[in-house]
């Protein structure tokens, strides 16, 4: 591995900024041409306006893929994974396939990604560390099928002014049937020194038992979400991340910082992430029975966090599903293919994967120069324009020279 603050590596990282400042001015280029169809359609407007924003995650994720190349380990419990289902002969039953159920495989038993994803939901997660939001298109990528998704990093620290803006937003999606992705960090912060002892503090103020690995999450703002929200979302999920290399009592803000990760080549070499999910209809109504089922979420969240750091894996990692598995196609009555994955009798369930989230080839980038196409002919009409300008004053000084 190159060394720290190597020329070579600053100047590779620097190429890559450029590239990504770069195209990111060709994605705003390219999205100011959404405002053609703004007065037709309002949909059709917001339509390509999530398109260019996935096209933008897409330089997230290959800089990932290249300057912080960790994998990317999933774990699921039960509430992902049972699922209940009416046979042919009418009887319904309860099975559960593991993570199989949501893992996508091709025809060669490989993972893609993942599948079965709803459609619009809420997640929320503990926030360690601020290279957090760049991880976060690593689980978006490996959710390919439905690429038009909305995401948005909910951060509440006035409550005061965000509020009015948060819930007209949450309103108008709420009535839409449009992808939503939202996802929102409770603690209000990342883990730091000040912010433990303010966790703490406020633990003894209100009687409360504090948290090791997280701080006390706030309920407020994930209230007016799912509230707002329902019932056009069916589902909160539930993400609990945890980093290799961080030792209990480390704070993941000082060790993974954007210069180590992306200069000094110091990243997770494995992010690992547990996940569960509750139906929104079964979330109590009230502030005060709301904020006691959040703060014992986050109790639970601790407790796996503390697997965690003792084990290096969140329960069930050790059940894990083959990267590639023997598999056969089905095709159903519409002409889809469906990979069905074969097990052994008596095999284990597997409840964990490990992914490489990275681009299908980095041709992907360039997707954003089709959307710049239409501006070749403004730019022709401009040149042709400036010539005949330039052509008639050249002929108007010839005429008064003679």
């Amino acid at each position: 591995m190159t060394s720290p603050f190597h020329p070579l590596t600053i100047l590779r990282f620097s190429i890559s900024i450029s590239v990504l400042f770069f195209q990111s001015a060709l994605i705003v280029a390219a999205q100011f041409l959404g405002f053609v169809a703004w007065p037709f359609s309002r949909k059709l407007f917001r339509s390509y306006i999530r398109h260019t924003m996935e096209l933008w995650t897409l330089h997230l994720v290959a800089l990932n893929q290249y300057f912080a190349p960790s994998k990317l380990v999933l774990t699921v419990d039960e509430s992902i994974t049972r699922e209940t289902v009416r046979l042919e002969d009418g009887i319904i039953v309860e099975r559960d396939e593991g993570i199989e159920t949501i893992l996508k495989r091709d025809g060669k038993g490989r993972i893609l990604g993942l599948k079965n994803m709803p459609w619009r939901v809420v997640l929320m997660a503990n926030h360690q560390a601020r290279c957090l939001p760049c991880q976060c298109p690593r689980i978006r990528q490996n959710h390919s099928k439905r690429r038009s998704q909305v995401d948005a990093d909910i951060r509440m620290r006035k409550w005061s002014a965000d509020r009015p803006i948060i819930e007209s937003n949450l309103q108008r999606s709420a009535t839409k049937s449009q992808p939503l992705w939202l996802i929102v960090f409770p603690e209000g912060t990342v883990i730091s020194e000040s912010n433990r002892k303010k966790s703490k503090s406020f633990a003894e103020k209100n009687d409360l038992t504090d948290l090791t690995y997280s701080l006390l999450p706030r309920s407020t703002g994930l209230n007016l979400c799912t509230t707002t929200l329902t019932p056009s979302v069916d589902y909160v999920y539930d993400l609990t991340i945890g980093y290799d290399g961080i030792k209990p009592g480390e704070i993941p803000e000082k060790v993974y910082t954007l210069r180590r990760i992306y200069f000094q080549g110091m990243y997770p070499k494995r992010v690992h992430v547990h996940l569960r999910r509750f139906p929104l209809a079964s979330l109590p109504t009230e502030d005060a029975a709301y904020a006691t089922w959040l703060r014992d979420r986050w109790a639970e969240k601790d407790t796996l966090l503390a697997h965690f750091y003792a084990h290096g894996a969140f329960p069930g990692e050790e059940r894990a599903a083959p990267a590639r598995a023997k598999v056969r196609s089905e095709w159903t009555p519409e002409g889809d293919e469906v990979v069905i994955v074969e097990r052994e009798e008596g095999e284990a369930v597997h409840v964990s994967a490990t992914m490489e989230p990275k681009l299908n080839s980095l041709l992907d980038l360039t997707q954003v120069w089709f959307c710049l196409l239409p501006y070749l002919p403004i730019v022709q009409f401009i040149r042709q324009y400036w010539h005949a300008v330039a052509a008639i004053e050249a002929a108007t000084a010839a005429a008064e020279a003679a």
